[in-house]
């Protein structure tokens, strides 16, 4: 069952200041475990802000995923925690058929999260994010940050932090 937008305010209103922030800290802290575990950037962005949250990951969600690590494919455009992030944002604000205020509300979230990330990471892309290179030995543990930031933010955006 898919929360709805209005559910999922209604059910974060309910937390604390604490529980939200926990909760948020709690989603890059997945993010990082599963990162850790061999998945790429997008995908565990996408990931820990879901379990985090409780929110439905259906696995062709996951799947789509994939191919935005590494700046869609090591192509250094687009952080994949970055899209990761905003993918879990769709997760609640996005739509399956066309309709404008949806797609003005996903927007205005996507937007807020580009800015907190990149205001935290200092880039949005992994051009100059990914300072060692793809491939290097310290490529993972640099990656983490941003995993752990894409997921925190994305939380953050969603419970109203």
């Amino acid at each position: 069952m898919r929360k709805g937008a209005i559910a999922v305010d209604e059910y974060f209103r309910c937390m604390s200041s604490d529980q939200r922030q926990a909760a948020a800290q709690q989603a890059g802290a997945l993010a990082i475990e599963h990162f850790n575990k061999g998945y790429n950037c997008a995908e565990s962005t996408l990931y820990g802000m879901a379990k985090a949250l409780q929110l439905p990951l259906p696995d062709a969600v996951m799947q789509a995923a994939t191919a935005f690590g590494g700046g869609m494919g090591r192509a250094g455009g687009t952080c994949g925690a970055l899209s990761g992030a905003v993918m879990a944002l769709g997760l609640i604000y996005g739509r399956t058929l066309p309709n404008a205020e949806k797609k003005t509300i996903a927007y205005t979230h996507a937007e807020r999260v580009y800015r907190r990330f990149v205001e935290r990471a200092g880039a949005q892309d992994c051009r100059n994010l990914n300072v060692v290179g793809f491939g290097h030995p310290d490529q993972h543990a640099q990656c983490t940050r941003f995993v752990g930031i894409g997921a925190e933010v994305a939380a953050m955006e969603l419970l109203g932090l």
